[in-house]
């Protein structure tokens, strides 16, 4: 349980790494459903099938009294996976596939090649993309640069459901992160990860074939910057459910310990903090509930 907390709580918190525009001093919030260490790829034969990574939930209100112009307020609400620091260099890190929810000041778009350099859009409403954030090795000794590769942004209401999906091609070595709006194929956003670092780290790291990239941390969580009242949480909570699945029967020791944790010192936080799991040969289902009882 210590384990699981003290992940949650480290990862995925991206002030250092540049995921928020400013020096944030106010309280963050911050609530995850799960620490999970899982295979991206499982034997089947002679050759390797993917391992699925998809989620539902639904967009919460939006907050009753949020600052929207004071720089320290963001939201990201997501279901992510992330793999662990790359080496031989710890400061090429933050290597997060993250198609997330967002609110406020949030970092939103990317330049894309050949830099990738991260920007940010100040939203009053909620907005989604599919996002893979990622940081690199910075001209000064032991710093790092963030970077990241996004897709299209769109509108989405209170009370809507969001679905995510991740999928690697084992033949090409591609990941796609897609995320949209259930309903509505209109309002789609996608963006392919060809290589690890989008290529910025070649030649030391060039194929997500490499066995350091064989498994991934999954959870979800809201990560919330700027709570200074209660009117800066969403209004209402939401219900998420995470599958992850696998083609070959009993290739993945699905986990049964998931847990919603994390640290929530400001007013007003979340009441209901719930999670449970149901899986069989194949496939596992997670829900976690976030809200107020």
């Amino acid at each position: 349980m210590l384990r699981h907390f003290l992940h949650c709580l480290m990862f995925p918190l991206f002030l250092s790494a540049g995921r928020l525009p400013a020096s944030t001093t106010s309280c963050g919030g911050h609530l995850c459903s799960g620490f999970q260490w899982y295979p991206v790829a499982t034997p089947t034969g002679s050759r390797n099938a993917s391992t699925h990574f998809s989620a539902l939930f639904d967009v919460p209100g939006l907050p009753l009294a949020a600052n929207f112009s004071d720089p320290d307020f963001c939201h990201y609400i997501y279901f992510n996976i992330f793999f662990p620091n790359f080496q031989p260099s710890p400061w090429a890190t933050y290597n997060q596939f993250v198609p997330q929810l967002m609110l406020g000041d949030a970092l939103s778009s990317s330049s894309m090649a050949p830099d990738y350099t991260p920007s940010w859009g100040n939203f009053t409403a909620y907005v989604f993309s599919a996002q893979y954030f990622f940081a690199i090795p910075g001209v000064e000794a032991n710093s790092f640069v963030p970077k990241a590769a996004t897709g299209a942004i769109h509108p989405v209401s209170p009370g809507e459901t969001l679905w995510t999906s991740m999928e690697l091609d084992i033949t090409t070595w591609v990941w796609t992160l897609s995320m949209g709006v259930v309903g509505d194929a209109a309002r789609i956003s996608t963006v392919a990860v060809p290589k690890p670092f989008m290529g910025l780290l070649a030649p030391h790291t060039t194929s997500w074939s490499e066995l350091t990239y064989s498994a991934v941390h999954v959870n979800s969580c809201w990560e919330l910057y700027g709570m200074e009242s209660v009117g800066d949480w969403p209004s209402t909570g939401s219900t998420y459910s995470m599958r992850i699945e696998t083609d070959t029967e009993d290739a993945i020791p699905f986990a049964g310990n998931w847990s919603g944790g994390g640290v929530i010192p400001c007013p007003g936080a979340p009441t209901l903090n719930t999670w449970r799991e149901i899986h069989n040969a194949t496939s596992q289902e997670v829900t976690w509930e976030i809200g107020w009882k």
